[in-house]
């Protein structure tokens, strides 16, 4: 049995994200640590990902006016 991990308070999300991640051939054999690092650094990237995404979403609505 693995230690548990305490992220408050969404300790149930972070196991189905390790149930998941562990669930696909290639990153079955990734560890705790891992995942934990991936999942950081996703979501301290999310909002350079939501400005990209308004930046082209407000590039196409102006060529659409073309």
């Amino acid at each position: 049995m693995r230690k548990p991990i305490y992220l408050e308070p969404e300790v149930e999300s972070i196991e189905l994200i390790l149930d998941s991640v562990r669930a696909v051939r290639p990153t079955a054999n990734s560890t705790e640590s891992d995942v934990k690092k991936c999942i950081m650094s996703w979501l301290q990237h999310a909002t350079d990902r939501i400005k990209a995404h308004q930046k082209s979403k407000a590039k196409k609505s102006a060529n659409a006016g073309c």
